[in-house]
């Protein structure tokens, strides 16, 4: 099950999508800011046959999902304007539980209310794994921070970890109380080895700036980590030719992030 996300930015993307679609075979595409008409999308995409539909959300209307109708069994689960749930059931049976996220801007809330709330959005997704019964879970989206910052590596927040080794123990105990993990492949993103530090550029005059941000994420519960394909992940430059980055600088030059496309093969030793 091959997964694409991107905070589009209100860019006309659907020529993108498109090829991300067909050429490089995208199962579930989840989109951030995205301003087109859906109905454009899935005549463009359904031309030869009927592959995609769009999957609603009622009260999350900052997310948009596509999908391919034969890729699961798609129930609809808790969801608010920053977050979707919905649970998957496989053909062979197998139940995954997918959190598509678009979390508030730190332009509008300070790192300790950040952190705070992501506290408040972690205990929402273990209410809709005891809803659905299932530990199976990945959370993909914009969450407004990176992978090291408080909100995402707190026990009481997400409490997502760089090494699956230690997510696989399951949870930790901090004050009598058990915070289980997840595990954040993001972390093997960092650094320009290949030309790519992170899926967001920003630069201002305070003293530490990162410059390259790694914004876009997703993270996984333990329980399916081990189905995860990690040299499918991928912070896109270009989509089958196209470029999304500037070629003088290096930076986002459509939308203001970089999308980022990930795999998982939920056949394996099922």
């Amino acid at each position: 099950m091959k997964v694409l996300f991107w905070n589009t930015n209100g860019k006309k993307v659907d020529s993108l999508l498109l090829s991300t679609a067909i050429q490089m075979a995208v199962d579930i595409i989840v989109l951030a800011e995205y301003e087109e008409n859906e109905n454009d999308f899935l005549e463009a995409v359904n031309q030869s046959e009927e592959v995609f539909v769009e999957l609603p959300q009622i009260a999350c209307k900052r997310i948009t999902i596509f999908y391919r109708e034969d890729i699961a069994t798609i129930e609809h689960g808790p969801e608010s304007n920053y977050y979707t749930t919905k649970k998957l059931t496989l053909d062979n049976g197998f139940q995954i539980l997918m959190v598509a996220v678009h979390l508030p801007s730190k332009t509008n809330q300070s790192d300790i209310t950040q952190t705070l709330e992501a506290a408040e959005f972690k205990k929402e997704i273990v209410g809709a794994e005891k809803v659905f019964d299932t530990e199976n879970t990945f959370v993909v989206g914009d969450f407004n921070m990176n992978p090291f910052e408080h909100g995402m590596i707190s026990a009481s927040a997400f409490h997502s970890i760089p090494c699956e080794k230690i997510a696989g123990t399951g949870s930790r105990i901090i004050k009598d109380r058990p915070h289980r993990f997840f595990y954040n492949p993001m972390w093997n993103m960092f650094g320009d080895m290949d030309d790519n530090p992170g899926t967001y550029f920003y630069r201002d005059s305070e003293q530490p700036v990162y410059f390259w941000n790694i914004l876009d994420q997703v993270i996984i519960r333990p329980s399916i980590s081990k189905y995860f394909i990690k040299n499918s992940l991928k912070i896109l430059k270009n989509i089958n030719g196209d470029s999304l980055v500037s070629t003088k600088s290096g930076r986002p030059n459509l939308s203001d992030h970089l999308p980022i496309i990930f795999e998982f093969d939920f056949k394996k030793d099922i």
